[in-house]
């Protein structure tokens, strides 16, 4: 999987909290001041959304007591993000099939 695509993908996620937008994108595992987020890197599929108050109260508080506070799980949340993007994937390789058995089938 690319993990840039996966990274861009998550921009258009609603809040893994309460589901509301606009989000921003926030990694589990950090990447580290100076890095570039825009290089392929594993930390990407660490990443879960956020409406900007959410953001902000995480960074202030930390992460165990965030979770307690909204009673979420944010690993796993990070896990059902990826999973689903992979079955995404997969019904889109699906797809691809389907389509180049019909071009095939045309000539």
């Amino acid at each position: 999987m690319d993990s840039l695509k996966y990274y861009e993908r998550m921009k258009r996620r609603p809040s893994a909290v309460d589901f509301n937008g606009p989000t921003d994108r926030h990694h589990l595992l950090a990447v580290g001041m100076g890095n570039n987020r825009e290089n392929e890197m594993i930390e990407h599929y660490s990443v879960i959304n956020l409406t900007r108050q959410q953001h902000q109260v995480l960074h202030a508080r930390g992460v165990e007591a965030f979770e307690q506070m909204y009673k979420i799980n944010l690993w796993e949340c990070a896990f059902k993000n990826v999973r689903d993007y992979a079955i995404d994937l997969e019904s889109e390789i699906e797809e691809l099939k389907i389509k180049l058995l019909i071009a095939e089938g045309a000539r």
